[in-house]
């Protein structure tokens, strides 16, 4: 993570600044694990779409599996529970938002 200074002098972590920091180059499916999994975890179990209820695990599984073919559907792109590069693109924006409103 990127790094700022904030007012009071100490520093805060900042977002990642693209969709591949966020989520990787590569394809995540069921089997991936680690912070990019986490991302999307995150990214899918708050508003406004609250679709993943599993623990922020970084571990993908049924349960994101699903979070992500429904949110797919949601947003009128292939459902096929794999977080490719359609997927990321607007997971992307979702993303900066919930950044944003987390303070950040």
């Amino acid at each position: 993570w990127a790094m700022y200074i904030n007012t009071n002098g100490g520093s805060v972590p900042t977002g990642p600044q693209s969709a591949t920091e966020a989520f990787g180059s590569s394809n995540l499916s069921t089997g991936s694990s680690g912070n990019y999994v986490r991302n999307v975890q995150l990214c899918l179990s708050n508003s406004p779409y609250r679709l993943y209820t599993g623990t922020v695990d970084g571990d993908f599984g049924n349960l994101t599996y699903s979070a992500v073919a429904s949110y797919q559907a949601a947003k009128g792109l292939p459902s096929d529970g794999i977080v490719g590069s359609l997927t990321k693109t607007a997971l992307w924006g979702d993303y900066q938002s919930l950044l944003e409103n987390s303070g950040y």
